[in-house]
């Protein structure tokens, strides 16, 4: 789509279109390709949490208005046929998964690459016991045990502490040292249970002088 033209030709709605930039519809137009393949379904799922109170209702219009057609479908023709609220609720919607994709980015311990790992304070170990999970303080050093086996809290804290001061999101979670693939669709489920099992760790820990942060990503410091 390299301009507005055939738009301004054809769409009944022209006013409406005639306010977006070349940028916009070609970013309405990616989205509608996409949605089209069914490609960006986990992406809505996770921006209802955050995004505004409308996109919720644009989401609700794609599954009703645009999931259901054949994936041929020619995407200008799609968009030619919507309602000047519907084209504006579409450009919501495209700039808010824009939004989430690039926060997803930023939240990545991946892009930064190069960068140095902040360094756990001396003093700081963590212990694998099989007696049992526990947090001591032996000498004057905080020490943590954990049952030695795969449970989700040791698991997730375990990654954590391996990337200390660094964000991971719920994929570099998901998948440390499992065979585990994150899945591409339907993940709110397994994204919340992760949170569930996160925030009980975090109570667990809350006599301790550790904070574990779940904004943006999860990432553990120690005060």
């Amino acid at each position: 789509m390299n301009d507005n033209s055939l738009f301004l030709g054809l769409s009944p709605h022209a006013d409406a279109v005639k306010s977006l930039s070349n940028e916009n519809l070609e970013l309405l137009d990616k989205t509608v390709r996409e949605i089209l393949r069914k490609n960006e379904l986990s992406a809505f799922q996770e921006i209802t949490f955050d995004a505004d109170p409308n996109t919720k209702e644009t989401v609700d219009y794609l599954n009703r208005h645009i999931l259901h057609k054949n994936i041929n479908t020619n995407s200008e023709r799609i968009i030619l046929d919507l309602s000047e609220e519907d084209i504006e609720a579409l450009y919501r919607c495209s700039q808010a998964i824009k939004d989430e994709k690039e926060k997803r980015q930023i939240i990545s311990p991946l892009n930064n690459a190069g960068v140095d790992k902040i360094k756990i304070p001396a003093g700081w170990t963590l212990e694998e016991d099989e007696k049992g999970r526990a947090f001591l303080n032996r000498n004057g050093k905080v020490m943590f045990e954990f049952k030695h086996n795969w449970t989700n809290k040791y698991k997730y804290f375990k990654v954590m502490w391996e990337n200390y001061g660094q964000k991971v999101d719920y994929k570099i979670v998901y998948e440390f040292r499992s065979k585990l693939i994150y899945p591409e669709k339907g993940v709110s489920k397994f994204n919340s249970n992760m949170r569930n099992t996160i925030n009980k760790l975090r109570k667990e820990m809350k006599h301790l002088p550790i904070k574990i942060k779940t904004s943006k990503g999860f990432q553990l410091l120690i005060r």
